[in-house]
């Protein structure tokens, strides 16, 4: 891990709390973790949070304490197995018998409504979470309804303070403002005026307009230390190593444009790079396994794009995603209520609009990589209610696709694969104690159960290994099932055995598109747009293999197309036929990040990494 100054003087007594992620098996159950920094032991407290299948320590928030960090300095810390700081930990009492205190004020038309974190947590035990414990570093989370001045609460509006303090007299306080209880009538838009306070001292005033099922967060610190100015920046060749994130190629080097062009911070209700309007057709930064500024993190380590990852992470708030149970205190679960959807009116419609529109099609992995190298209790809601959205989303009740409480995806294949990721990366990282952790890996076991009785365990599935289209087979996009078969392949990595059926079944759509004999598919039209894949949307009407499937892609394609049977696979002439970029044989612009040819590439990834057996062949001799 890279410790980077952010100051332009020396530091002492610098905290620095991060996440960390572990490959299966390094650190088992009986383990300790210790840490240097230039070869001398450090102090390091580990908050354990996730553990691999075999028990083995999957995911930590680690806290470190550095004597001195220079100015605009970089010093690493290498973490080992050896002896654990011990001591007794920070004490919420301790921090309450200051003078400490935060407080959000918000005054919607004359009326004022406040809370405090240290009323709260004081008087609302009952409401505490505590999140980090131990000699360093203590966190407590606690929220409530925004109250006026008889102490009513106000009907939408909550306050949550994610109060994080350090035994070196340094808290800092997340300050969390939502929007989103699930089944209150009338949501909707609210404009205020909002004063945040840290102590006595103001530390932030803006007036807002909060749409309805949103949120925002802001950052302060309290303490006669003040502010620590310094990044965590995880290894970002051992994040890739641990399979949590996608393996991206050796050598990639972004160029100081596109870092410069980053977002690196957003202001509450910001959209940061996100889209506005998720719909949109056409390439995006958010569209692939992961977004474009944590794909940039995990092949340069670069600050300007870690500072992006938290930057539109926290934008992802600004969102009508969020769904938050008035009585758990969790994103709503349709293991508690089977039925609720917001394609009806289970659950209030929310009015005021909002400026940012978000769909399945098009959702970005949201929240994920932030969780994981910051342990910040913020990224790890976030991640789960986009999660949540989905599953709401979806037509649910009996008959539904959703399947009531089982939650299956059944929308755009696309969206499928999306939705997907997003909950298997939402299983993999929520923190075994967490209430929710097994109802995400439920889901995700329902959900695989469901796409296995029609295609990896059935033997009347097509063989081509393609699933069902929502544009119909005549109109089938190859491009969309590759986002699928990507996604299975990934929650194998993330460690859902499960899916190993359904990566092997659809590794045949990839590979059987790159057969290289006439006899067979021309790889050289491997990625088109659209395909026709057979006479009728019923499995046994697809084509029976991928020689028919080829000369039926002709045929339909136009005279230009019908004259390639005609031609060599493999050739100049092949690839001039059909106008492709000089220097270049594939069809599809297979260089450019926004091709169909590249929206094959980790189809065809997962599927060298299955080893098919079945296309042994044709991966060799590509």
């Amino acid at each position: 891990m890279l410790l980077s100054s952010e100051d332009s003087v020396a530091q002492t007594n610098v905290p620095v709390t991060f996440g960390q992620v572990f490959k299966k098996g390094a650190v088992i159950a009986t383990d300790n973790i210790t840490a240097t920094l230039g070869g001398t032991p450090i102090e390091l407290q580990v908050d354990k949070k996730a553990t691999h299948s075999d028990g083995s320590l999957r995911h930590a928030v680690l806290t470190a304490k550095i004597l001195n960090l220079g100015a605009g300095a970089s010093q690493v810390i290498t973490l080992s197995k050896g002896t654990a700081t011990t001591g007794p930990a920070v004490k919420l009492s301790d921090l309450l018998a200051t003078s400490f205190d935060a407080t959000v004020s918000v005054n919607i038309g004359g009326t004022v409504y406040t809370a405090s974190a240290k009323n709260l947590l004081t008087n609302s035990p009952d409401k505490i979470k505590t999140w980090l414990e131990g000699p360093l570093v203590s966190e407590w989370i606690v929220g409530d309804s925004l109250r006026d001045s008889s102490n009513n609460p106000h009907p939408h509006l909550a306050a949550y303070f994610h109060v994080r303090a350090y035994s070196m007299n340094r808290v800092r306080i997340d300050y969390v403002v939502e929007n989103d209880w699930t089944f209150q009538p009338n949501p909707g838009l609210f404009t205020y005026d909002v004063t945040l306070k840290s102590g006595s001292n103001v530390v932030y005033t803006t007036g807002l307009n909060q749409y309805h099922h949103t949120r925002w967060i802001k950052t302060f610190w309290w303490g006669n230390k003040g502010k620590v100015n310094a990044l965590a920046l995880p290894d970002y060749e051992y994040l890739q190593a641990t399979k949590a994130v996608p393996n991206y190629m050796d050598g990639l080097t972004p160029s100081n444009a596109a870092l410069d062009k980053l977002t690196q911070s957003v202001e509450p209700m910001d959209h940061g790079d996100l889209r506005t309007y998720f719909p949109g057709t056409g390439y995006s930064p958010t569209i692939g396994p992961l977004p474009l500024w944590d794909a940039l993190y995990l092949v340069s380590g670069d600050k300007r794009a870690y500072k992006s990852i938290l930057a539109n992470s926290r934008a992802a708030a600004s969102y009508s995603v969020h769904y938050r149970d008035k009585t758990t205190g969790l994103p709503v679960s349709i293991a508690d209520y089977p039925n609720a959807t917001i394609q009806n009116s289970s659950i209030p419609a929310g009015s005021g609009g909002n400026l940012l529109t978000h769909d399945q099609a098009h959702q970005p992995s949201m929240d994920y990589l932030a969780y994981l190298i910051t342990g910040d209790y913020f990224y790890l809601e976030e991640m789960q209610f986009w999660t949540t959205w989905n599953f709401l989303w979806a037509h649910g009740g009996n008959g539904g696709y959703r399947q009531a409480e089982k939650g299956i995806f059944g929308m755009q294949v696309r969206g499928q694969a999306w939705a997907l990721r997003n909950l298997g990366q939402t299983a993999y990282a929520t923190p075994d104690a967490n209430p929710l952790k097994q109802y995400f890996i439920d889901r995700v076991g329902y959900n695989l159960s469901n796409i296995e009785a029609k295609y990896s365990n059935n033997p009347s599935a097509n063989k081509l290994g393609v699933i069902e289209s929502y544009n119909h087979q005549d109109s089938f996009a190859p491009w969309m099932d590759d986002f699928y078969t990507w996604s299975m392949g990934y929650l194998v990595e993330l460690g859902f055995t499960q899916a190993v059926a359904m990566r092997d079944y659809k590794a045949k759509f990839p590979t059987g598109r790159m057969g290289e004999n006439a006899d067979e598919y021309c790889f050289q039209m491997a990625a088109p747009y659209h395909i026709d894949i057979g006479t009728s949307d019923n499995q046994a009407d697809f084509w029976p293999d991928f020689k028919t499937l080829y000369a039926k892609f002709l045929d339909a394609s136009g005279a230009q197309y019908q004259a390639a049977a005609a031609l060599t696979c493999n050739t100049t002439d092949y690839a001039n036929n059909f106008g492709v970029a000089k220097g270049e044989i594939v069809a599809g612009r297979p260089y450019s990040n926004s091709s169909y040819y590249a929206n094959m590439q980790p189809a065809l990834a997962i599927a060298v990494d299955a080893r098919s057996e079945e296309h042994t062949s044709e991966l060799q001799s590509h």
